[in-house]
């Protein structure tokens, strides 16, 4: 039997050697703006931003976003699937029942042609599902020291959407500490097209405390879209009049997280906000979305020609994961296994030893970055996990229940403290400017997601740093 767990263990190794030369995914691209005020890395993986740097109200450069510093962790679902700082599509946000009709209808009921997406939430889809655009390699078409530009073709028939779409993202640094983000995408057929980006936000860097009370927000926008229990619509817009979801005047986040509990507007068992919220206007030279923090000093206001926006806050960091899996901390399994190109093989070993010891007695298998298991015994039911020195101490064995909304562990960037401390609960904000999450379902929005041959689709936002003091 070691045997057998050796080959397993070296067979995984194997397979993670590279292949034939090509363009890394995962080379970062660093630019920076001609005034110097900021500077961003990004990698064609997902078109990913790695990172932030803009001046906090001392002249210090921060990195305000999360991410990983082991950029193969994006490609890895051993952390949950975050959705780290990518463009997500084909259709942002989520699906209900991972189904539609087009023309639309009413959750996917009516006579037109009906299309099926995977699903990768419960019964739904989220973010165009599990190979969603996050999940591709893009390519950089164009790059200059400010700016670079980066496209991706999906074709007919991917994830089970229909036409071909050919997308362009341009990242653009300008004077002032000014990021632009602009997104073109055409469609051979009709099909539907939402993209935004992923951004978590901590405009502290975590220097200072690991929680948003003295990030403050203010937000133009007088209704929400009703959810049920999954995040799904229901149909309505709901007054914010009255709700904690009332942002129409400044206020702190962080402040705001336990009025939520009861509620529940971020999803069953979930306390936090998870909502999409419509602007009462767009007016793309105004802000629509404003954030900052009294500690760092530091300011962002969002310009977008976007009709909503779906703010994320929740329970155990809001990471969204697909695998929406509750973390409970078992035994710490202290493996001293030195991390090498042979380490492979060695880990698995321990870690089949390890797992049979707390009782979990069927097959586990390799990955060159983490091992899972599935397993059930009389307190517990849901996957065992070893994180295999990602942290940067021994391996620990974790396990999951399949609770909906909570994640991994995920250790911080060097930059925000890491990578031993990791990111805390309610420490981060993802802002998503977008359209009406599931209009496609929901004909009563009256939001026309559809684009084709005859129609482009064409996503802006600009977002402004500045220094309040």
């Amino acid at each position: 039997m070691p045997f057998l767990y050796l080959l397993y263990g070296l067979l995984a190794f194997v397979a993670a050697l590279p292949g034939k030369a090509e363009i890394n995914p995962l080379t970062p691209v660093h630019l920076v703006a001609p005034d110097a005020s900021m500077k961003a890395a990004f990698i064609p993986f997902g078109a990913i931003t790695t990172n932030i740097w803009v001046e906090d109200k001392n002249g210090v450069f921060r990195d305000i976003i999360l991410g990983f510093d082991n950029h193969t962790l994006y490609q890895s679902d051993a952390d949950g699937h975050p959705y780290f700082g990518p463009i997500v599509g084909r259709y942002a946000n989520r699906i209900r029942n991972g189904a539609f009709t087009i023309p639309i209808s009413k959750d996917a009921s009516g006579p037109g042609k009906k299309f099926f997406v995977p699903h990768n939430e419960g019964n739904n889809t989220l973010h165009g599902g599990p190979d969603g655009f996050d999940r591709r390699q893009w390519t950089a078409v164009k790059r200059s020291s400010n700016s670079v530009t980066f496209s991706l073709k999906d074709p007919n028939g991917t994830e089970g959407f229909p036409g071909t779409v050919k997308t362009l993202v341009t990242y653009t640094l300008e004077p002032k500490s000014t990021w632009k983000i602009s997104i073109h995408a055409t469609a051979s057929a009709s099909t539907p097209i939402m993209l935004s980006g992923h951004h978590y936000w901590n405009l502290e860097a975590y220097q200072e405390s690991e929680d948003l009370n003295a990030h403050f927000a203010q937000f133009e926008a007088s209704r929400f879209v009703e959810t049920d229990g999954a995040l799904i619509p229901t149909g309505k817009l709901t007054s914010v009049q009255g709700l904690p979801l009332d942002f129409r005047r400044a206020k702190s986040i962080g402040e705001s997280i336990p009025a939520t509990a009861a509620a529940q507007f971020c999803g069953t068992g979930c306390v936090g906000f998870d909502n999409c919220w419509l602007l009462d206007s767009v007016n793309e030279k105004k802000p629509a979305f404003s954030i900052w923090s009294n500690n760092s000093g530091i300011k962002l206001d969002i310009f977008t020609n976007q009709i909503a926006f779906q703010p994320a806050l929740s329970a155990a960091r809001q990471i969204e994961s697909s695998r929406h899996a509750r973390l409970i901390k078992r035994s710490p399994a202290h493996l001293i296994v030195p991390r090498t190109s042979f380490h492979a093989a060695a880990v698995f070993l321990a870690a089949a030893y390890l797992v049979n010891v707390i009782g979990i007695a069927t097959t586990i298998y390799a990955s060159p970055l983490y091992w899972r298991q599935e397993y059930h015994n009389s307190k517990l039911s849901g996957d065992a996990w070893v994180d295999e020195l990602i942290h940067g101490h021994p391996d620990r064995v974790y396990t999951c229940n399949g609770i909906f909304n909570m994640s991994l562990p995920i250790s911080r960037k060097a930059s925000q403290g890491g990578p031993d401390a990791v990111y805390a609960d309610h420490s981060c904000v993802v802002i998503e400017p977008e359209s009406i999450v599931d209009a496609i379902n929901n004909p009563e929005f009256g939001v026309n997601q559809i684009f084709g041959p005859d129609r482009a689709y064409d996503w802006e936002s600009t977002y402004v740093f500045s220094t309040i003091h």
